[in-house]
């Protein structure tokens, strides 16, 4: 049956509650924070709940009784690793007091991605069946129950995944990117409608966490790729001979330009004119041709550069036809080299920079 707008209103009021009002145990401490405070101070709803001592006594009930029957359901084998499709609560300990005196209860989320570097890309969960519109997915046959929110996705750290709830059936991760991605956009829900006014609050919510994760999944995902660049180099420095010691200093993949640009953390930054910071490799490529030059890089500095294509050691020759893997650059000069690769190949190599950091003893 479908709901007026005044029932569909009154569904909002409760999701939003939901998600953004004190437990009952929290409106009842002696003690009121700030937080607690400027809550009261503009909602209405909470003061209400405040004013009458049966409603509070009555959802602390429900509350401790919830409790104990989530133990019961959620005491079942929690998975070996994270996967797509698995259900998960996010830990209380994120959620709390945020932004506009909210209180942020820690949401279910479904798994959509689970990366090498310790993080999920999740989907917000919500129980509020009448509530679901395009781009939501039911994660049971009953279509009134819960539902996932595929227009409301971001990424934690599979750390914040607390407790697991269970996983849901096959093939409805990819139903729901499909029905998403598939949804023209005059479809979304009316501006101003109940519908629009439960997701904004939904999106709201799902903020708070994924700012709060945001530095570290950048941390993770920093620290994977350092390795991984890492990994890399200390496969090809044995390539640069033994008779000098030499530094890792960047790894780059080419981009569509006609410039390979190696942003060099070893190297010294410099900033001139309006804040244009240039301290770069270049390789420029023209009809077989490679120029290699370094810009703004303190004198006397020598660099040894390879390009790999498809993880192999480009080949290249200088003037005299003699072939090498490498070419070693001062800063304060060029090198010309010629190549057997096409302007698409060039284009797909990756870049290595290592600086030289003087003979071994």
């Amino acid at each position: 049956m479908e709901l007026t707008r005044e029932e569909l209103l009154q569904m909002v009021a409760l999701a939003e509650q939901e998600r953004f009002c004190p437990s009952a145990a929290v409106l009842m401490e002696k003690e009121h924070g700030a937080e607690l405070q400027e809550h009261l101070d503009h909602c209405a709803r909470c003061r209400s709940r405040l004013e009458s001592s049966e409603i509070l006594a009555g959802e602390l009930a429900f509350e401790k009784l919830a409790d104990m029957f989530n133990e019961d359901i959620f005491a079942q084998t929690v998975p070996q690793q994270f996967e797509p499709g698995q259900v998960w609560q996010l830990g209380q300990s994120y959620g709390g007091w945020g932004a506009y005196a909210c209180y942020y209860h820690a949401p279910q989320v479904l798994v959509l991605d689970v990366l090498p570097y310790d993080v999920a890309r999740v989907a917000h969960i919500s129980s509020f069946g009448a509530l679901k519109h395009q781009g939501d997915i039911s994660l049971t046959d009953d279509s009134s129950d819960c539902f996932a929110e595929f227009w409301n996705v971001y990424s934690v750290p599979t750390s914040w995944l607390d407790v697991y709830v269970g996983k849901v059936r096959a093939g409805l991760i990819a139903a729901g990117d499909l029905l998403f991605h598939a949804q023209p956009e005059q479809e979304g829900p009316e501006e101003g409608s109940p519908i629009d006014m439960f997701r904004q609050h939904e999106l709201f919510h799902s903020m708070h966490f994924a700012m709060k994760a945001m530095s570290t999944v950048m941390e993770l995902t920093e620290a994977y790729y350092e390795e991984q660049q890492r990994q890399e180099i200390a496969k090809y420095l044995g390539k640069l001979g033994k008779e000098e010691r030499w530094s890792p200093v960047s790894v780059v993949a080419r981009d569509d330009s006609l410039y390979a640009v190696a942003a060099a953390s070893a190297m010294l930054k410099l900033e001139f004119g309006e804040g244009d910071e240039r301290n770069v490799c270049l390789v420029e490529y023209d009809d077989g041709q490679l120029s290699y030059s370094f810009d703004y890089i303190p004198s006397h500095t020598t660099y040894a550069v390879m390009l790999l294509l498809d993880n192999v050691p480009v080949s290249v020759k200088n003037e005299q036809g003699e072939e090498s893997t490498r070419v070693i650059v001062d800063s304060d000069a060029a090198q010309i080299r010629h190549c057997g690769l096409d302007e698409q190949d060039f284009n797909r190599c990756t870049l290595l920079v290592f600086q030289n950091t003087g003979s071994p003893r």
